[in-house]
């Protein structure tokens, strides 16, 4: 796609203006800014970004790269802040999920740093390269606790516990937790 509009204006220059190209569910580095002219080309352009900055390492060698193409399933959780003060009873935490190619379909949350899980209530409706609204309520008890959310998406994928090292940190996706407080 190509967006010359943003909010129902031109795309303004620090959003990459006067156009812009948008790839659904592929990293941001796909999607170029200030658009002038499009070339079809046969493989991958060889230019610095591509070659160098927009690549991550393989699982199997990490020696080697591969460029970043779709996002990786990942949640977050906003709120709660982490290291928030709550008092004991009734809290709500809430965040986004999204999923690249796939649509997601469940986010999980554990208050109890992930001993035990519960399905989170999604808002918005199912859709590829959508970002879905995620909340989930529960009896907070007093003490430290740490809350922790997970994605689910349709094509299998489950946000990970733990990931080799990315050194750029494009594809780093693990389970997102906060720490708070319970009075």
């Amino acid at each position: 796609m190509i967006a010359l509009e943003m909010n129902g204006k031109p795309v303004p220059h620090l959003h990459g203006g006067p156009a812009r190209l948008i790839v659904p569910g592929w990293v941001g580095s796909a999607s170029i800014k200030w658009l002038t002219r499009i070339t079809l080309a046969p493989k991958e352009w060889d230019g610095p970004f591509m070659a160098r900055s927009y690549r991550s390492p393989r699982l199997d060698d990490p020696k080697d790269s591969y460029s970043l193409t779709s996002l990786e399933c990942k949640s977050i959780i906003v709120t709660p802040g982490d290291g928030a003060r709550l008092t004991a009873g009734p809290q709500t935490a809430t965040g986004f999920a999204w999923a690249g190619d796939g649509a997601v379909v469940a986010v999980d949350v554990s208050t109890d740093g992930g001993q035990s899980w519960a399905a989170a209530r999604l808002s918005g409706d199912e859709h590829r390269y959508a970002w879905r609204r995620w909340q989930h309520t529960w009896e907070a008890k007093g003490g430290p606790a740490t809350l922790m959310a997970r994605a689910s998406d349709s094509l299998g994928r489950v946000q990970p516990v733990s990931r080799p090292r990315d050194p750029q940190g494009y594809r780093w996706n693990v389970i997102h937790a906060v720490r708070v407080d319970v009075a």
